[in-house]
Formats: structure tokens, C-alpha cells, sequence
């Protein structure tokens, strides 16, 4: 009779909170933010001058941050059992009230800048331009009564995964690619592909997978080098293949710049988010003291504060004329950056602050 002990995929060790989780929800936040600021003008600016190459060297080299928040919650979300009612009750609940206040709040903003009702009321029902992910993130919780079985499996869990990468990460890619070169061919493509329906194992559901399988990897000495080089190729492909096929497109006198390797569905921003999070478990998890380990924790909970806040911060700053374009953007970014990060976390910490406001909205 075969032995089912061997496919089952549990922890390798009975783990506490993990602190090298914490820690990486710091970076992503701190990646948020930097992403953000860098983008600023990186549709304004000319190409082939100092300021673009500047904005696309930092925003190419944080473009790990989303998919790096699905992959630190898929590695604690999956790991243990909890209840539909509970996913509901707790997690989603939390992610619509706190969608709903901040939305209405972004939309108030743009409707006293002048922004028409009808547009203003659009803008409060799809977010501001960062709320995708609270979407995104639901969309997760609610299929993870599916996803739980499926990683407790590890001859599912792999074909899970693989299929899920092609489907998810390659197939797009290629498309895209496509598209630059061959726009009818990639449309036919295209056509024909929507035609498969594959959309559980779709998009961010293979990094919220792949967080659960990294965490249950042991980090040895030859992973760590892999998970190393992986963020360096990863994220040099990132800012360099963005560089190269925009100005392919200005050669051509197309003057659009297109954001194709920006994309989380892609092969370079997949290896580096990879890289990060095993980075991030083998050399973040280890003893802190007590002061830190707490200053850690409560930071890591004020991140999500950080990251509805901080578009309000980053305007604000530039209403007071701190801009990116203000002084050598090889410094703005990450000045502005700092400044944004560190002002948005205080908001945040006042925020947690309040019980009914901790409770759903932050």
C-alpha cells in the first residue's frame, strides 16, 4: 500500500510568527511607496534623457512589492484551516469597509480638485489607481477553500504551480511581447487562448501559492546564492528590457512608452519576487531582542495603513514643491521616497490607534 505521508505538504518545523515575514511586509510597503513616487513622471519625461533612466532604474527595481504581499500571504493564509464563515467575517470584511472608506475618501479628493460627479462616482466604485489590489486580494481569500486541499498535496501543489505559471506568466508575457511586434498575431493568439477559461490558477493565485511552497523550502547555502541571483538577473531584465524596447518604439517614432516587464505577469518580475522572499527567509528570520522584535511587529502591522495612505502624502509633498523633476531625480526618488514612507507610517500608527478605525479600516 503507498505510503500518503510522503505527498502530504506540511511546515517543516512547528513555527510562532514568523519575524522574517514582518520584516518583508516592511520592504514591500517601503517597494509601495518608491514604485509609486518613481512613477510620477515616468510616462512625461523624454525618453533617452537622465531623468527617465533614472525613473525606470528605481521603478524597475521595486516592481517585486505587490507580488510579494501575495506571496507573504499565501505562505500564512494557506497554512492553517480556517472556516469559510471566518474568511467572510474577519478577512474580507476587513478588505471591504476598509476599500469602501478609503475609495469614498480618494474620490472626495478628486471631486473637490474638479473632477466631474459622474467621473468622481467611477473612481469611488473601481479606487484610486492603487486600490486594485484590495480587489485582488479578496479575490484571493474567497478561493482559498479551494487552494487549501490543493497545497496540502504535493503532487498538486506542483502541477498547481507549473500550471499556473504558464497560463499565468508566460502565455501573457508572450502575448505581449507579441503585440509589440505582430499586433494581429497577437490578437488572434489572444482569441484563441480566452477560449481555454483557465482563470483559478490565473494571475496573482500562482504567487500566493508559490509564498506557501517557498516557506515550506529549506534556505541552504546554494539557494541562497540562486535566490541572489535570481533578484539581480530578475530585476536587471526588468529595467534593461524596458529600457531597450521603448526606445525600439521611439526608433520607430512611436512615441507611447509601454510598461510590458513592469508586470507582475511576467517571467522577470516573477524571479525577482522569488529571489526576495527567499532572501527575505533566510537571513531576516533570526533572533531579535525583544525591543526590536516588538518595533517590528508593530510596524508590520501599520503597513497597510502605509499602503492605502500614501498616495495623499506623495501629493502633498508635492503641493509643498518636493517633487521627483524638483532637483537630480538619482536623488528625489529616494528622499521623496523616505519622506513619504516615514510620513505615511506615522499616519498609520496614529490610525491603529483608534480601535473601530484599527478594526476595519486600516
Amino acid at each position: 500500500m503507498k505510503n500518503t505521508e510522503q505527498n502530504s505538504l506540511e511546515p517543516i518545523v512547528s513555527k510562532d510568527r514568523q519575524i522574517c515575514f514582518d520584516v518583508l511586509k516592511i520592504i514591500a510597503a517601503f517597494a509601495v511607496v518608491m514604485l509609486h513616487v518613481s512613477a510620477q513622471h515616468w510616462f512625461y519625461v523624454k525618453l533617452k534623457t537622465p531623468e527617465w533612466r533614472a525613473f525606470n532604474l528605481y521603478d524597475g527595481s521595486v516592481r517585486f512589492a505587490v507580488s510579494l504581499f501575495a506571496m507573504i500571504s499565501g505562505a500564512l493564509f494557506l497554512s492553517k484551516d480556517r472556516p469559510i464563515r471566518s474568511i467572510y467575517g474577519k478577512y474580507v470584511l476587513r478588505i471591504v469597509t476598509a476599500f469602501l472608506f478609503w475609495s469614498a475618501l480618494y474620490a472626495a479628493i478628486s471631486l473637490y480638485r474638479g473632477t466631474p460627479l459622474s467621473d468622481a462616482v467611477k473612481e469611488a466604485i473601481k479606487g484610486h489607481y492603487h486600490l486594485w489590489y484590495l480587489y485582488m486580494i479578496v479575490g484571493l481569500y474567497m478561493i482559498v477553500p479551494f487552494l487549501r486541499p490543493v497545497v496540502r498535496n504535493r503532487t498538486l501543489l506542483r502541477y498547481f504551480l507549473i500550471l499556473s505559471f504558464l497560463v499565468g506568466i508566460v502565455v501573457p508575457q508572450t502575448v505581449a511581447i507579441l503585440a509589440v511586434f505582430r499586433p494581429n498575431s497577437a490578437a488572434f493568439v489572444q482569441s484563441v487562448w480566452d477560449q481555454a477559461y483557465l482563470y483559478l490558477p490565473f494571475g496573482y493565485s500562482f504567487y500566493f501559492v508559490l509564498g506557501y511552497w517557498l516557506d515550506r523550502i529549506e534556505l541552504t547555502k546554494r539557494r541562497t546564492a540562486l535566490a541572489a541571483a535570481l533578484v539581480i538577473a530578475g530585476t536587471a531584465a526588468t529595467v534593461l528590457l524596458t529600457k531597450r524596447i521603448n526606445y525600439y518604439l521611439l526608433d520607430f517614432r512611436l512615441q507611447h512608452k509601454i510598461v510590458l516587464f513592469y508586470q507582475d505577469e511576467t517571467v522577470n518580475v516573477a524571479m525577482t519576487s522569488c529571489g526576495v522572499f527567499l532572501l527575505g527567509k533566510g537571513l531576516l528570520q533570526r533572533p531579535y531582542s525583544a525591543r526590536a522584535q516588538k518595533a517590528i511587529t508593530v510596524l508590520s502591522k501599520a503597513t497597510f495603513g502605509v499602503y492605502l495612505v500614501h498616495p495623499i502624502l506623495i501629493d502633498a509633498f508635492k503641493a509643498l514643491g518636493l517633487d521627483t523633476i524638483t532637483f537630480n531625480p538619482y536623488l528625489s526618488v529616494p528622499v521623496i521616497t523616505i519622506l513619504v514612507f516615514l510620513a505615511s507610517f506615522v499616519v498609520s500608527l496614529i490610525l491603529n490607534q483608534i480601535p473601530f478605525v484599527k478594526k476595519y479600516f486600516v
